[in-house]
């Protein structure tokens, strides 16, 4: 699905650049009381997986296989990795590691929206369906950490020696892999001509946790099939959102009405909403008559 031939005012930069800056905002809110937790010796959100969800019933709802019970192949795989880190696998490791696992993909998604010269709302829309799917499956991901307590591989081998240190939380499933699932699937669907693209690039978040060392492939594989799960459900959220109805109306028309050409997505009141029960739940109340003393003043 994707909208062509969409004129983007500057107000729909602006407020894309401002959505952004808040995410990376939180995000390192987040990494910095992740660190602090991990210098603590604490637990990283153990309670995480019994959050409040969207659209799945809850984080135990997508719960993962066990991992593999014998680990030592994969650490084997891991050593020889540890061994061959160059400068790029270096840079690779630090380009995922920067923040929090839905950091690049909010990144990634702005990028997209400018590319293709969104109206804001979209903009907003499209942003809104990524971090349902990145939040839920983080949220399944910490379900399954928990009930399965994974050690990390450097917590079973001391000798592997990793590129990062270990988050304090159990290996399993890899979270920049569950993130990196879910955010790939749903921008495939927004952008579907760059799906390959995503797709590369979800592979390679994932692959950054196991060039590190922090992480099994075991974890990576399950982290992506578990965030892909969700970004269907969210998928399919999206495409009965009704953001893709066609607008038959027609201008109003009269003193003191807006009068333009082309207006933009004036069908969007419609959409489906995520937090209200409806669009006009808010509504306000009407403005002054255009003729009022009250509008003169």
């Amino acid at each position: 699905m994707r909208r062509t031939g969409l004129k983007t005012p500057q107000l729909g930069l602006v407020a894309a650049v401002q959505w952004h800056v808040r995410v990376a905002v939180v995000g390192a809110i987040a990494l910095v009381a992740g660190l602090a937790a991990a210098q603590a010796g604490e637990e990283i959100e153990p309670n995480a997986g019994k959050w409040k969800t969207w659209v799945i019933a809850s984080g135990h709802d997508l719960r993962t296989p066990a991992p593999p019970n014998d680990a030592s192949a994969e650490i084997a795989e891991l050593k020889t990795l540890a061994q061959q880190r160059d400068a790029a696998t270096k840079d690779l490791i630090v380009y995922w590691d920067v923040g929090p696992p839905s950091y690049r993909w909010q990144e990634i998604a702005l990028d997209e929206t400018m590319r293709n010269n969104l109206p804001w709302p979209y903009a907003i829309r499209d942003f809104a369906l990524l971090h349902a799917a990145i939040y839920d499956a983080m949220v399944a991901a910490w379900d399954s950490k928990y009930a399965y307590n994974r050690k990390r591989p450097s917590e079973v081998d001391a000798t592997l020696i990793t590129a990062l240190p270990n988050p304090a939380s159990p290996s399993y499933p890899a979270e920049h892999a569950v993130a990196a699932g879910a955010a790939s699937a749903v921008l495939s669907y927004l952008f579907p001509d760059r799906a390959a693209y995503f797709a590369g690039k979800g592979e390679e978040a994932g692959r950054s946790r196991v060039l590190a060392g922090v992480q099994y492939p075991s974890d990576v594989t399950a982290g992506l099939e578990l965030g892909r799960k969700v970004a269907a459900l969210v998928i399919e959220r999206g495409k009965a959102d009704g953001s893709d109805v066609k607008w038959t109306g027609t201008v109003p028309t009269g003193p003191g009405k807006w009068n333009g050409t082309n207006p933009i997505l004036p069908q969007m009141a419609m959409w489906k909403t995520w937090v209200l029960d409806r669009p006009s739940e808010f509504r306000s109340p009407p403005p002054p008559a255009h003729d009022s003393t009250e509008k003169a003043a």
